[in-house]
């Protein structure tokens, strides 16, 4: 059964009576990796408070004088904004340096994960097909028109020889895309290719799940670039502030 959404109203009327330090994040679906971030900053005694989704961290941050008193700290995935300067705007969020914090997880360990990799010349081919129909949506994305990128990878590559499909191709009405865009993209695939699709690529290619991966990261991986990068730009922006 789903959880109910957060009602924001409500949510900012708990906050101003709240005394304990929070770190808004955006949801349940990372929670593993949220659950080691809070073990990293078990000094601080933090809370970490599930938004619903970037829209509703937003409009939280952008409330945030209401609740001045407490203490709060903002991470946000960059999701599409990755490709754009838009999140310059939102100085005191924590943002990603990938896609979203999946992507940051898993670049972060690229060696390790990509080693459990089988069959390694059908996922470098997988790899490039996928991001020919991403450089697609992302160039739709950047010209102002429809694009969509939740598809499972089973819906874009046909399971026989997985090139891109031809039904989805042609239901997409797909073009080539800007070669810029597609060498951007292929150069850097692990933190800019969605993170739900990249994962789902590893999971087809190493048989482990999700949840599998993620958590043999944050066991045996103690020194990550990304994830550390977030955690310095938390505490920094705690003793940023100055306790009531």
């Amino acid at each position: 059964m789903p959880l109910p959404s957060i009602n924001v109203d409500e949510l900012v009327e708990t906050l101003k009576r709240s005394s304990l330090p929070t770190v808004f994040v955006e949801g349940k679906d990372d929670a593993i990796i949220y659950r080691y971030m809070n073990e990293k900053l078990s000094d601080l005694d933090v809370d970490f408070l599930q938004c619903g989704g970037r829209n509703k961290l937003l409009e939280i941050y952008e409330r945030r004088g209401e609740f001045s008193n407490l203490k709060t700290a903002f991470i946000a995935d960059q999701d599409l904004w990755i490709f754009t300067s838009d999140k310059d705007q939102y100085k005191d969020i924590v943002f990603t340096t990938g896609y979203s914090i999946e992507n940051d997880l898993l670049a972060g360990a690229l060696e390790k994960v990509e080693a459990l990799v089988q069959k390694k010349d059908m996922y470098d081919h997988c790899i490039q097909e996928v991001c020919k129909w991403y450089s697609f949506e992302v160039e739709r994305f950047l010209n102002g028109d429809n694009f969509s990128i939740d598809h499972h990878i089973r819906e874009v590559l046909d399971k026989k020889c997985l090139n891109l499909c031809g039904k989805f191709l042609e239901k997409k009405d797909f073009s080539t895309p800007s070669q810029a865009i597609l060498n951007d993209l292929l150069s850097d695939y692990p933190l800019k290719l969605r993170g739900k699709t990249f994962s789902s690529i590893l999971e087809i290619y190493t048989n482990f799940n999700k949840n599998q991966l993620f958590e043999s990261i944050v066991a045996f991986i103690d020194d990550h670039e990304y994830l550390t990068r977030i955690l310095e730009d938390v505490r920094e922006a705690f003793n940023s502030q100055v306790a009531s």
